[in-house]
């Protein structure tokens, strides 16, 4: 059995580092287990500190340990991922806190699935992810967006609970400091086929950080929320609003009934000349923005679902290198920025009110047109 070097690593060193005393530890040096501790068979362990934080903080899980290794102090880190910080928010969520040495870094590298762990570890229940069967009608002027659950098994209700509503900021995030912030629909993202649990991740990231209402992922083809996805999102997981759908057809086709807008993200036509005017959509109903994978983008089943399409038009030609698109991620990103701006001056009460009739059905998609101010939504009926 290894023991602590009695160098600068040495556990009392690091217990003085981040302002503590032995007693807000447990010191388990000592014994190192011969197999991963589980608290219960479903537990995960999330690693790194921002996610660590994250989940701490969100508390939407139930937490059971964290692991500490001085690697976490020696590592450089922002303002707000210090491991003085990790301390703080297990005390705050009455969190068991284990201090360990060298001798445990098998265990935590299989915590981790081999995957950089930074000396920081923090076991957990799984995340919740409330499985719907569509979203309901809107009322008027609220901030909740309701929907419908699935059946669930006991362990599955023991994780997601019963909620059938989330809240969300029924303003534009950009005017919010206005006297008179103006409202808005909510916003959701439907993901199909994002099987990269790296872009899962990093748009559940963008999705938070651009105020994104949901994001819900179909189950059966998309990615699950490991430990990658989770990491991946920066932590943005703990506190986004995670929905799941088993089957999106019958998903897509109720919340259409209930009032609720389908865009689809596609491959914008090269051949299409023409450029509405900037419109804004949330202003006009809920909206469901379905996003497909990077291989063939979204399935024909769920595009002949959408009301409209909408794509990002590059400003290369695609005949120069064979660069033709975005990563997922990345045009997930800037199609969700575009639906969350704000309306401008420029845009009439007209055009937004009466968006649906306002198109000329020959066009076959809704792109984003690159121009002086930034990118520009133009919409037509898919």
């Amino acid at each position: 059995e290894r023991t602590a070097s009695k160098d600068a690593d040495e556990p009392e060193n690091f217990l003085r580092s981040v302002k503590g005393d032995r007693r807000d530890y447990d010191a388990e040096s000592v014994h190192v287990p011969a197999s991963v501790p589980y608290t219960t068979a479903a537990s995960e362990f999330l690693y790194g500190k921002s996610v660590t934080i994250a989940a701490l903080a969100a508390k939407k899980r139930k937490l059971y340990n964290l692991y500490l290794h001085p690697r976490a102090e020696k590592l450089p880190g922002g303002e707000r991922d210090t491991v003085e910080t990790v301390v703080e928010h297990a005390r705050a969520a009455n969190v068991k806190v284990t201090r360990v040495d060298d001798s445990w870094l098998r265990i935590m590298d299989t915590m981790s699935g081999k995957r950089p762990h930074n000396g920081c570890i923090l076991e957990a229940s799984p995340l919740p992810v409330h499985p719907v069967v569509e979203l309901s009608k809107m009322s008027p002027q609220t901030n909740t967006i309701s929907f419908q659950l699935q059946p669930q098994s006991l362990e599955e209700l023991a994780v997601n609970g019963t909620d059938t509503s989330i809240e969300y900021s029924p303003t534009f995030a950009a005017l919010r400091s206005q006297k008179f912030p103006l409202y808005r629909h909510p916003f959701v993202l439907l993901l199909d086929d994002i099987l990269d649990p790296g872009n899962l991740g990093a748009i559940i990231r963008s999705a938070y950080f651009l105020g994104i209402d949901a994001v819900i992922v179909c189950k059966n083809t998309c990615a699950p929320l490991t430990s990658t996805a989770l990491k991946a999102s920066a932590g943005a997981a703990e506190k986004m609003s995670v929905l799941m759908t088993n089957t999106a057809t019958d998903f897509l086709d109720k919340s259409i009934v209930n009032g609720w807008n389908v865009f689809a993200a596609v491959a914008p036509s090269e051949t299409e000349e023409n450029v509405e005017p900037r419109l804004t959509p949330l202003q006009s109903a809920p909206t469901i923005l379905m996003v497909g994978g990077e291989g063939q983008g979204l399935r024909t089943y769920l595009k002949k679902r959408a009301q409209y399409f909408v794509g990002i038009r590059g400003a290369r030609s695609v005949e120069e290198i064979g660069v033709d698109s975005l990563n997922v991620s990345v045009a997930a990103a800037v199609l969700a920025a575009e639906f969350m701006r704000p309306p401008t001056q420029s845009d009439s009460d007209a055009e937004v009110v009466d968006a649906g009739k306002k198109f000329n059905k020959s066009k076959p998609a809704v792109e984003v047109a690159e121009t002086s101010g930034g990118f520009d939504v133009t919409l037509s009926p898919a």
